[in-house]
């Protein structure tokens, strides 16, 4: 059974290489970040699978 993580921050950095390790695990994965463009871009690098993406601004309480 595989586990399912939501990363924030997953458009790069940290959240992206951890994104890129637990997608090579079998993980589900809800990526969230403030920039669709650059999420879905992620997904379409081919190093996540597995993967939805969220669009949200964490900071702002009306988008939470």
């Amino acid at each position: 059974m595989s586990k399912t993580y939501l990363i924030t921050g997953a458009t790069s950095g940290i959240g992206f290489e951890t994104a890129k390790q637990l997608s090579s695990e079998g993980a589900q994965l809800f990526l969230v970040g403030r920039d669709l463009t650059n999420l879905n871009e992620a997904i379409h690098s081919g190093a996540v699978t597995n993967a939805t993406v969220i669009r949200a601004d964490l900071t702002k309480t009306e988008e939470l």
